[in-house]
């Protein structure tokens, strides 16, 4: 096993303890949190500079949710899109803490980019692992 082989291990060792981590916090976040029905109400646009600096148009979706006993809650996407994932007037699943509705996040895969994404780096090094070695 060659210098690199073993650094790759180690590090997509520690990876995987990170992945794990991270998955069960964000589990544990999400078991607490409450889901409702929101409506999209609105598609901002504007001009921000994508990888090269160069600038694009961008969308993101502002939706309006119901809290049982409080006001409605309208919160934005924190994902910005090169094209509207929504449309306006559009029914979405939405995560919220109940402490801080206006915390709230669209419900689905976005909640857990953090562990997939470790995941994803300790599979590519442990291919690499095996390759050097």
């Amino acid at each position: 096993m060659t210098g690199v082989s073993r650094l790759c291990l180690v590090v997509s060792a520690l990876l995987c303890v990170g992945a794990v981590v991270s998955y069960r916090r964000v589990a544990r976040k999400m078991s607490s949190w409450r889901r409702a029905t929101g409506t999209v109400i609105e598609i901002k646009s504007e001009e921000r500079p994508d990888t090269d600096d160069d600038l694009q148009l961008m969308s993101a979706s502002v939706v309006r949710f119901a809290v049982q006993g409080r006001a409605d809650v309208t919160f934005q996407d924190p994902v910005w899109s090169t094209r509207a994932i929504h449309v306006v007037g559009q029914q979405v699943q939405v995560l919220y803490d109940p402490t801080s509705p206006s915390s709230a996040t669209l419900a689905g895969w976005r909640s857990y980019v953090a562990p997939m994404s470790f995941a994803l780096a300790t599979v590519v090094l442990l291919l690499i692992s095996l390759a050097e070695s």
